[in-house]
C-alpha cells in the first residue's frame, strides 16, 4: 500500500513466506510512468515491511513495485502501487 507522509511517500507491503528464512532484504523500485523503466530507490534488511520515500518530489506520480532478494537471487516484484507526496 502507499500513503502520502508529511516528509515523502509511506510504502508497506506483506513479508514474503521465506522471511524469516532465505529472504535477506527488500528491494524498492520506482518508475515515473506506469510499467516503466525503474530505478531502485532502497533496499531494507528482512523483516522490514515499510519504507518511507523522502526523496519523492511534491505533485509527482510514482509507481513503485517491491521485491524480497535471497542473497543475489530476486523474487519477482509485487504489482504496482501509485501516488504522489
Amino acid at each position: 500500500t502507499l500513503m502520502p507522509s508529511t516528509t515523502g511517500i509511506y510504502l508497506t507491503w506483506t513479508a514474503s513466506p521465506s522471511d524469516p528464512g532465505c529472504v535477506t532484504g527488500y528491494e524498492i523500485a520506482r518508475a515515473t510512468s506506469a510499467g516503466g523503466v525503474t530505478t531502485t530507490v532502497a533496499t531494507v534488511e528482512k523483516g522490514v515491511v515499510k519504507y518511507n520515500d523522502t526523496t519523492a518530489d511534491a505533485g509527482t506520480m510514482y509507481y513503485y513495485k517491491v521485491r524480497a532478494k535471497a542473497g543475489s537471487e530476486y523474487s519477482p516484484y509485487t504489482s504496482e502501487v501509485s501516488g504522489k507526496k
